[in-house]
């Protein structure tokens, strides 16, 4: 793979606003609960220095909530990634471009523990009335190193049933980043599984029979796809990502090339139901 995040660089959030597998996030989970600071893992990294990370905690922002969050990154410089989730940031500059019902769209701009300076874009739903749960996908670029996140409040519980969430996604292909509000996931809490489709114009992701791990709420597992509409072009990816809210109102993650081969190719997504 040459450069799974090439055109980050010069993107940002823009919105108009399977196969089974185990539980990605057990170990961070396990950290978390050990001493209630930030965990992280890297679940894959790329030969040319990408990385997918998963994360778990309250990054140290000044942010009024507390409540503990799962992020999924997809970055240029993992180290670059864990120093800035391990550390505080400053927000020198906040400007909250959109605010539609339950969707906001965010620009904050400041600098990390190291001081290497921070942007993010972020568009987010908020899935209480106070706002204290959400989900949200951000562009973020710290000093030259970019890429993209998913982020969202732990569950308390998960709800019984079939639930279908509808939301938003950006796919990357090659030298093409797309976003649309054609999402749409579909849990069975019963069965412990999900399955997803997200489009935008040209591209296309999606995973069937994820395994949902009930007392996280997160997922995971290979047999996802990245791939073209109207073409035989795909590539095989692995999904990582996880329901958000007091009672799942709210999912998030991303799709990412399973294997290190000369496809570029990511999804990132948010939905609620």
């Amino acid at each position: 793979m040459r450069n799974i995040f090439a055109l980050t660089l010069i993107g940002s959030v823009v919105s108009g606003c399977g196969g089974g597998g185990t539980s990605l996030t057990a170990g961070i989970d396990q950290d978390f609960s050990a001493d209630h600071k930030t965990a992280t893992d890297v679940l894959k990294q790329y030969s040319n220095g990408d990385a997918v990370i998963a994360f778990k905690g309250v990054l140290q922002d000044g942010s009024p909530s507390e409540k503990p969050r799962y992020y999924f990154v997809l970055s240029q410089d993992a180290q670059a990634a864990i120093d800035t989730f391990n550390g505080v940031v400053v927000w020198e500059n906040i400007n909250q471009y959109y605010d539609q019902g339950n969707v906001y769209g965010v620009i904050r701009e400041g600098a990390n523990a190291k001081g290497d300076s921070v942007y993010v874009d972020t568009v987010g739903r908020n899935i209480n009335l106070s706002g204290s749960e959400f989900v949200s996908y951000s562009f973020v670029r710290v000093e030259e190193d970019a890429g993209y996140l998913t982020s969202g409040t732990t569950i308390t519980s998960l709800p019984s049933g079939n639930f279908l969430y509808t939301g938003s996604a950006i796919i990357g292909i090659e030298a093409v980043i797309e976003s649309g509000d054609n999402f749409s996931l579909s849990a069975d809490f019963n069965n412990k599984e999900l399955s997803f489709t997200a489009l935008t114009e040209n591209f296309y992701a999606s995973a069937n029979e994820l395994r949902i791990d009930t007392s996280t709420g997160s997922f995971s597992g290979d047999g996802g796809t990245i791939g073209e509409r109207n073409s035989t072009f795909s590539m095989p990816a692995t999904v990582v990502g996880a329901f958000a809210g007091t009672n799942a109102g709210g999912v998030h993650g991303v799709v990412y090339p399973t294997l290190d081969n000369e496809n570029d190719g990511f999804t990132a997504f948010i939905a609620e139901r």
